[in-house]
């Protein structure tokens, strides 16, 4: 077993979340919330390191998404065992650097991640644009994934994911669902989008609305009759509109605030809450309607 696959075993077994090698130091993984130091592993050096993103690089078949150079890179590392983790490769210190997310070995049910039951309802719509937002770690790429499996075994749709990388692997059930990953299949989010439109997508999911092309093309086409599903790293309903007009110049603002006013469905917000003793994270979701 090669020391990728042994340290994402040994996270998966004690259901950490997130695996960190960084050079001068012993390897770090996030369990229950909290950065926990693996002891007796060893220092990382520049050697091991760069094994480890080679490792990386060949179990994910020489792919990188996206066209990024070793500088800052996303892959998706699929272990012998089936595990899928989402793994980014960058430099630090001129030191390569990377950062494990151990995903779910299986894509979760609405059910049990504990979403409320509104965000089912949001599934069943025809048309729109639902936005999920929050902190990185907070899970919008499992909510995502969660509300795209319940079309996907409810609903007779044509679903078309563009990610980067691509992190769940969904198998056809009432539904068809193309994934296509930026950088592999696609060059951009917003490109995907545009190409949807012309394969008789009903259901787009865009990894992230990151820039303005995007977000016209995610907006274009929701007011053409698709349903569409996005994430922002931004925390709020509110933050979240205003963050996305105020990318836009300010002629365009207005113009582009009444679109997404006509189009938003809703903005589901997943935030982290520390327990009593602080050791454990959960989250809390909130469903902000628009009509």
């Amino acid at each position: 077993m090669n020391k990728i696959e042994e340290l994402i075993g040994y996270g998966r077994e004690k259901g950490c979340s997130d695996i960190h090698l960084t050079f001068g130091s012993e390897p770090v993984m996030r369990c229950a919330g909290e950065l926990v130091v693996l002891k007796g592993y060893g220092i990382m050096n520049d050697e091991t390191l760069m094994e480890c993103a080679d490792l990386v690089l060949k179990g994910a078949g020489g792919k990188v998404a996206g066209g990024e150079s070793l500088e800052d890179l996303d892959v998706c590392y699929e272990t012998k065992e089936g595990s899928r983790n989402r793994v980014n490769i960058y430099r630090q210190q001129n030191h390569v650097t990377l950062a494990i997310r151990l995903l779910k070995e299986h894509i979760p049910t609405i059910e049990e991640l504990n979403l409320p039951e509104g965000i089912r309802e949001l599934t069943s719509l025809r048309q729109g644009l639902v936005l999920v937002n929050g902190p990185a770690g907070s899970g919008k790429s499992t909510a995502l994934a969660a509300m795209i499996h319940e079309i996907n075994v409810n609903f007779a749709r044509h679903i078309i994911t563009v990610e980067n990388p691509t992190e769940y692997r969904h198998v056809n059930r009432k539904s068809i669902v193309n994934q296509r990953e930026v950088g592999t299949d696609v060059s951009s989010f917003a490109q995907g989008i545009k190409s949807a439109l012309k394969e008789d997508a009903d259901v787009i999911l865009a990894g992230a609305l990151q820039d303005t092309e995007t977000i016209l093309a995610a907006l274009t086409a929701a007011e053409t009759g698709h349903l569409v599903f996005s994430a922002l790293h931004i925390a709020g309903a509110e933050e979240s509109v205003s963050y996305m007009v105020d990318l836009f110049p300010q002629h365009q603002q207005q113009q582009i605030k009444a679109r997404l006013q006509a189009s938003l469905r809703a903005v589901v917000s997943r935030q982290f809450l520390a327990d009593g003793d602080k050791s454990r994270r959960n989250t809390e979701v909130t469903v902000m309607g628009r009509k």
